[in-house]
């Protein structure tokens, strides 16, 4: 077992950093407090579990994984809010990673990816919410317009 983890992962560096840091992530440190806060209630199959499966749990991960893969490419879960499974994992370039976060999945995520699409960046819609607009017209109106004001709302 130990001859076919050692060549898998010296051949294969990039991938072996991927599952190294993935079983990371997920784990807590020696005081019992999670290594990263945002992986509370994330965690790795029992299969490709370093802690669980040992070496085993890197050659589970290749064998399941490797269909796909490309340097190019970063590891997703398809559910941000699921667990790190072969049925819930996929290779996908970074923007579709960063597209796939939890926040994303909110209503609020949702209209920031629909601004980016029509050209607006963070700046613009975090600076518009600071002026005052609604989140509808801040998300909404094109670069260089806005929002309509009555009378009343000038004074």
């Amino acid at each position: 077992m130990s001859g076919v983890y050692t060549t898998l992962r010296k051949h294969n560096t990039r991938l072996w950093r991927i599952w190294y840091r993935m079983n990371r992530r997920c784990g807590t440190n020696e005081d019992g407090s999670p290594v990263d806060k945002n992986y509370i209630k994330i965690s790795v199959c029992d299969k490709w579990n370093k802690d669980i499966s040992g070496d085993a749990g890197f050659i589970n991960f290749y064998d399941d994984m490797i269909d796909g893969y490309s340097d190019e490419l970063e590891l997703d879960r398809i559910d941000p809010f699921g667990n790190y499974q072969a049925d819930n994992c996929r290779w996908v370039t970074r923007l579709e990673n960063m597209n796939n976060t939890r926040w994303h999945t909110t209503d609020y995520g949702k209209r920031y990816l629909e601004a980016r699409k029509r050209g607006m960046n963070r700046h613009t819609i975090y600076g518009r919410l600071e002026r005052g607009w609604s989140v509808e017209d801040a998300f909404t109106l094109p670069i260089g317009k806005k929002p309509y004001k009555t009378r009343e709302d000038r004074t």
